[in-house]
């Protein structure tokens, strides 16, 4: 990550959202897409975009990847990127299916589960972007198919209805 230079984020929340998409991804094992290529890719597609919803992001991330929400949420004292990977699924966890006293209070304030489905759809774009994380979903490009590979693909010749001249 040091050889890289954020385009939308800076440093700071681009290692939140590398811990994020890390969080957010179960591969189940070793992931295809390694989350600071996933987080390039988000990089990339945030700076490209114009949307009043940027900032929007920007305060999503911050609210994650703070002190105070893994201590709000799961009792947990430090930044949310620097905690173990199971102490952040606590956490995002507790975001998304509240319970007892937190149910109360996520009714009260839907904006941190909005914030969690945003930032796993981003974590889904940057993963799912790219062509090792396409395979591993099991995508084929369609030139690759077996359908497609039987199709003719000389290119159509058809007269011009426009000839020069006009005529």
């Amino acid at each position: 990550m040091s050889d890289y230079t954020p385009k939308f984020f800076d440093r700071e929340d681009f290692a939140g959202l590398v811990a994020i998409i890390e969080t957010m991804i179960d591969t189940g094992g070793e992931a295809a897409v390694h989350p600071v290529n996933a987080a390039k890719q988000v990089d990339t597609y945030l700076s490209r975009v114009e949307s009043p919803a940027l900032e929007q992001i920007r305060l999503a991330i911050d609210a994650i990847d703070s002190w105070y929400m893994p201590l709000f949420l799961a009792f947990r004292f430090g930044r949310f990127s620097k905690l173990p990977l199971h102490e952040r699924r606590k956490v995002v966890e507790r975001i998304i299916t509240p319970k007892g006293l937190f149910k109360v209070i996520a009714i009260v304030r839907a904006g941190a589960r909005d914030a969690a489905r945003t930032l796993k759809l981003l974590a889904s774009i940057g993963y799912y972007n790219g062509e090792e994380g396409t395979r591993m979903a099991g995508y084929v490009p369609a030139e690759e198919r077996p359908r497609f590979i039987r199709l003719d693909q000389a290119p159509l010749a058809h007269a011009d209805p426009f000839p020069k001249g006009g005529v």
